[in-house]
């Protein structure tokens, strides 16, 4: 499956940061006064045993010995320990590589497991519900105008977890307030799709890694393309630092030159050469990356709801790897890193990692998103909703909501660089219809999925000399101005499912201890979604004896490719391989995993 989240481009992520400001604004200033405003709705308490169950890590135990339809031998014949995937991918990169269109799922035997193991994971996050691609692009298409109705709304709320999380945090700033939140419909979905993780280390632009600069993915993308197929398939299975990069030249526009490289370029050598580095924008997104950590415990003391239902910490839980061959040592880079923020860490035991990992360190400050944080919020807000508005018979939140404009106006008429949302235009995909809904405020975090075609009102030439000077008539020409959304560029990275599960008879307690963390490398990420116990009968025949495995759910995030929408499939089939090696899962006989989505 595409995934935009975790890599912006390769030369910087500042974009996208600064194109989520102003929802972390609202974050961090609704924490502010979360715990001291008079008119804050009351204590909303959550914490029946249904809750706990299904917001936390650890799911409840499954027992199959009552259902012959799954037993350890059937299931070693399921899960093929990505055989099939393996084989699909290294197929693509033999066939040139070539960008890949569609999601891959495994056979309907592996979506089935993954469905009964882990019924929860396919109501929050619809794994396993994922359509294929509209390569074609039709669910960008403007649908045809009509049924427009008005509404008002206090404030209007667009994007995920990160506007939702805001939606709450105003809704317990200003309870009686109209508020509304929707995820906006994409081709595939950001939340979904991302890694599942809040993050300290990870959260400086690309270009604090020499392999993301921008001549260095020029040389490595060429790289790729003169060698043979069969080497690069054989460097993507074999080689733990392959370089999970690539370029779309066609996609390259003549104007990205001056809107987009040569400003990030002129970033990163300013950030690390010539700024002091307390104030370079390194410094700057690590500490902004820094203001989630209070929210949730803001959330928990107004609402009731325990932390661990938002965020999960633990004793090593968040660590970074390096593997064998490695030509940098991970200590020395986080230490220069320490030079422009606070970021403590500490080197870690290697044990339960596979023998190629060579260095672990573990990141305190750092954790895992609740799988289920989406529908946990999403039910505060209606619920908080509710005490203002009895009668309200539908949620806060909702799916299906695809913006296709946003009418603005100056804030004032001797400046009309600042503007301000006065109306919203909208579909719901689910009616076909288009509604216009007026909001006082509006909060948007669509992140690199999201498109924008800026619109300016038709000037004559006099009205427009008036209007601006000529020198910033040519910046807004080019660089999109200061204050409006810049020019941005796709990127897109590969995001998976892996269903994975051991034998508890066998496995040992540092193995166990190391398969639920949230694990980091250089453009990769394994974040556990979920895990539970799960006993089988050993065959269906009478009297088997019975094992207990531990399954777990874990999201494989790597890799980069712009611009475009598309992944490829060398970075794919190199995560297959790193995976098996980091985990051990290659010389495991207690294991039994495979690809349920990617």
């Amino acid at each position: 499956m595409v995934k935009r989240s975790t890599f912006v481009s390769s030369f910087s992520r500042a974009m996208i940061t600064s194109f989520r400001w102003h929802t972390f604004r609202l974050q961090t200033c609704a924490f502010r006064c979360a715990g001291t405003q008079s008119g804050m709705s009351p204590l909303i308490k959550t914490s029946s045993n249904e809750d706990k169950n299904t917001t936390t890590q650890t799911l409840p135990s499954l027992n199959f010995v009552s259902n012959i339809n799954i037993t350890e031998n059937s299931l070693s014949k399921i899960l093929s320990n990505f055989k099939e995937s393996k084989a699909y991918y290294r197929q693509k990169v033999l066939e040139g590589n070539h960008e890949v269109f569609g999601i891959y799922t495994e056979n309907s035997a592996v979506q089935d497991t993954f469905q009964k193991f882990f019924p929860e994971l396919v109501q929050s996050r619809g794994i396993t519900q994922l359509q294929q691609l509209d390569r074609e692009g039709k669910l960008f298409e403007r649908w045809n105008e009509g049924n427009n109705e008005n509404e008002h709304l206090d404030a209007l709320f667009i994007g995920g977890p990160s506007t939702l999380t805001s939606a709450l945090l105003y809704q317990l700033r200003y309870p009686k307030h109209h508020i509304q939140h929707v995820f906006a419909d994409r081709f595939d979905s950001n939340y979904d799709g991302s890694a599942y993780y809040y993050h300290q280390r990870d959260a400086a632009p690309m270009y604090i890694n020499r392999v993301n600069r921008g001549p260095y993915c020029v040389y490595i993308d060429l790289h790729k393309r003169l060698a043979s197929s069969i080497k690069l398939a054989h460097q993507a299975e074999t080689d733990r630092h392959h370089v999970k990069i690539s370029l779309n030249w066609e996609n390259i526009k003549l104007r990205y030159i001056f809107t987009i490289f040569i400003p990030n370029f002129w970033h990163m050598a300013t950030d690390l050469w010539i700024k002091n580095k307390k104030k370079s924008k390194i410094a700057h997104v690590i500490q902004h990356a820094c203001r989630s950590v209070p929210i949730e415990p803001a959330i928990s003391a107004s609402t009731g709801l325990p932390v661990e239902t938002m965020l999960i910490h633990g004793e090593n839980k968040a660590n970074y790897v390096d593997f064998a061959g490695s030509t940098t040592d991970l200590k020395s880079h986080f230490t220069w890193l320490n030079k422009f923020a606070d970021i403590p860490f500490e080197e870690i035991s290697r044990e339960g990692f596979g023998s190629e990992v060579v260095q672990v360190l573990n990141f305190p400050n750092d954790g895992l998103i609740a799988p289920m944080i989406i529908r946990t919020l999403q039910k505060q807000l209606t619920e908080r909703a509710k005490l203002n508005e009895p009668e309200l018979d539908k949620s806060i939140s909702s799916d299906g909501f695809k913006l296709t404009k946003l009418l603005v106006r100056p804030i004032s008429s001797g400046r009309s660089t600042h503007l301000r949302v006065v109306r919203v235009e909208w579909i719901d995909t689910v009616t076909g219809h288009t509604h216009s809904t007026v909001a006082d405020r509006l909060f948007i975090s669509l992140g690199p999925s999201g498109q924008f075609k800026i619109v300016s009102p038709k000037l004559t030439w006099m009205q427009h000399a008036f209007e601006r000077h000529t020198l910033n008539s040519i910046s807004n020409t080019f660089f999109r101005g200061v204050y409006c959304c810049k020019d941005f560029i796709w990127a897109s990275g590969s995001s998976s499912v892996l269903l994975l599960g051991v034998d508890l008879s066998e496995v040992n307690a540092a193995k166990l201890d190391v398969l639920p963390r949230f694990v980091d490398g250089v453009n990769q990420h394994w974040t556990l979604i979920a895990q539970r116990d799960v006993s089988l009968l050993q065959t269906n025949e009478p009297n088997s004896p019975t094992k207990t495995y531990r399954f777990f759910a874990i999201q494989m995030t790597g890799g980069g490719n712009f611009p475009s929408r598309f992944i490829r499939p060398d970075y794919m089939l190199n995560l297959l391989y790193t995976a098996e090696k980091m985990y051990g899962l290659d010389v495991m006989k207690n294991a039994v995993y495979d690809i349920v989505q990617s």
